[in-house]
């Protein structure tokens, strides 16, 4: 599986495939909130608890908009895991008489959210990390090309810098 997907990767590119996950999550997001609050309201009327059905279904997801703001890819890896609780809840919809298609909708959401919450972690993390490197390698290059080589007594080269030495 892991050699599928990295041969996935490879094919498709790091920097595309995180762009797609990234509305697909989004997406997935957004269906899941509005089937949580059709399902919370349906229950608002049958009930006489006001708003609080509503609420209890829906702040769970809404506690992550921070994350889907920032971008973070652990933040997306807890909001892979919390959408597998809406999975479970979209199975017992779905058992109930008159809540079936409810239910389903819900169970497609929340695999949905799960699978591209996941991959959008993956391959977020791998992106910034890639650019991370990059960056760390540039300042290497910018700080090591202003110091003299300085040659040793096995004539290999190590560079002394105002900061140290790195041999």
């Amino acid at each position: 599986m892991r050699a599928a997907l990295e041969g996935f990767e490879a094919k498709h590119g790091i920097a595309p495939l995180t762009q797609r996950t990234r509305k697909i999550v989004l997406g997935s997001y957004v269906a899941l909130i509005v089937l949580l609050l059709i399902g919370g309201w349906q229950l608002q009327t049958q009930s006489s608890n006001g708003i609080l059905p509503v609420l209890v279904r829906v702040l769970p997801l809404i506690l992550f908009l921070p994350t889907l703001y920032t971008r973070r890819p652990r933040g997306h890896a807890w909001l892979a895991f919390v959408s597998l609780l809406y999975f479970m809840q979209g199975v017992m919809l779905a058992t109930l008489p008159g809540k079936t298609w409810l239910g389903l909708l819900e169970v497609v959401a929340s695999l949905t959210l799960f699978v591209s919450s996941m991959l959008y972690a993956r391959w977020r993390s791998v992106n910034c990390r890639n650019k991370r490197h990059l960056v760390f390698k540039i300042i290497l290059l910018l700080l090591f090309s202003r110091c003299p080589m300085i040659a040793t007594s096995k004539s290999k080269p190590r560079i002394d810098c105002y900061r140290g030495s790195i041999k």
